[in-house]
């Protein structure tokens, strides 16, 4: 190859490695303007008057994102299971055990009731957007239970049918330990999406016991029959019974 040939080949290799070094440049240079974008998980007025920026909101959900707002919740409403475990009807009202267990029931609920005053500041009631508090069936689940336990609490002392149905709500407070484990939701979730489907099955079961009924009644007819004239069993009358 004479040296016009190398010369060539060393302009064309140079041109190469000066594109590629363009394209690396313009490439880190795109990726150097590329930008983090936050999303704001507050969203509108809380209780149409505290804003995104407000200081308190702010602080309420800071205490509701930490770690352990949720493992003392949890901590209390095993506490609180247990205490409906031991509790007994037979045991007298006026005892020092069942005011024990009164006055602990109250600290639970109060702590109950702040939990959700500060989930209600934070993530507003219904109108802020699909986190809303009341937009989360856990959460409507949760107020419907906490809000049974303040009014057992206010009518305690009223013998009054409906505060005793009230009352018996008070069984559903370990479904809300399901709303803070991710697994048992979403094998609840499953289950229930499931229903519709569990309902055919059902249909088609009953639908084949209706056949075998029809068929075990056509072939057993009359040899499964119950004798009651104990004069001919047994040898027996009626007055002899």
């Amino acid at each position: 190859m004479d040296s016009a040939g190398k010369a060539d080949m060393r302009r064309r290799s140079t041109h190469v490695s000066s594109l590629t070094h363009v394209d690396l440049n313009s490439i880190l240079g795109h990726q150097d303007t590329v930008k983090v974008i936050k999303v704001d998980p507050l969203e509108g007025n809380s209780l149409c008057c505290l804003s995104k920026t407000n200081g308190f909101r702010s602080f309420c959900y800071g205490a509701m994102t930490n770690p352990w707002f949720d493992r003392v919740v949890m901590a209390l409403i095993t506490v609180s299971t247990l205490l409906l475990a031991v509790e007994s009807p037979l045991m007298d009202p006026n005892g020092s055990y069942i005011k024990t267990l009164k006055i602990i029931d109250y600290v639970m609920t109060s702590v109950f009731t702040l939990e959700m005053l500060t989930k209600m500041i934070s993530l507003g009631i219904f109108a802020n957007g699909s986190k809303s508090y009341m937009r989360n069936s856990w959460n409507v689940l949760d107020f419907i239970i906490v809000l049974s336990a303040l009014l057992s609490i206010a009518f305690a002392d009223l013998n009054l049918n409906f505060l005793k149905a009230i009352r018996m709500l008070r069984i559903l407070r370990p479904l809300r330990l399901i709303s803070r484990n991710k697994g048992l939701k979403l094998a609840i979730t499953s289950l229930i999406n499931s229903i519709p489907k569990i309902i055919n099955l059902l249909l088609i079961v009953l639908f084949f016991m209706f056949l075998l009924a029809i068929l075990g009644t056509t072939l057993f007819a009359g040899k499964f029959y119950d004798c009651t004239d104990l004069n001919e069993l047994y040898g027996m009358s009626h007055d002899d019974v």
